[in-house]
């Protein structure tokens, strides 16, 4: 059981430069095995794995696709002030901080 929403860690992909995004994501286990991950204020960004260490690698990969994808078409990151997922008590509530570079 994950429940650690009040205290949320870092999670550091890279070395921090110029394009440098951070985020938080709902980390969820998946009543099937694995887990399930959702970008807390960004819709549409989710992603999954076998572990949590593979969802968090793939929602990074999903988040930086979609980041490279706006900021080619001179796009915004729209997000959401309120969250768009819901965090369950056995969810997690990670930062994750990636290295667009």
């Amino acid at each position: 059981m994950i429940n650690e929403a009040v205290c949320p860690e870092v999670v550091g992909w890279r070395y921090p430069s110029d394009n440098c995004y951070t985020f938080e994501a709902v980390l969820t286990p998946d009543e099937d095995g694995g887990f399930v991950i959702c970008a807390k204020h960004y819709p549409g960004i989710v992603s999954d794995g076998d572990s949590a260490d593979e969802a968090i690698q793939n929602i990074q990969e999903a988040f930086l696709a979609l980041a490279e994808s706006r900021k080619a078409h001179n796009e915004s990151m729209m997000y959401s002030e309120e969250p768009v997922v819901e965090i369950e008590s056995d969810s997690k509530v990670i930062r994750i901080l990636i290295d667009g570079q």
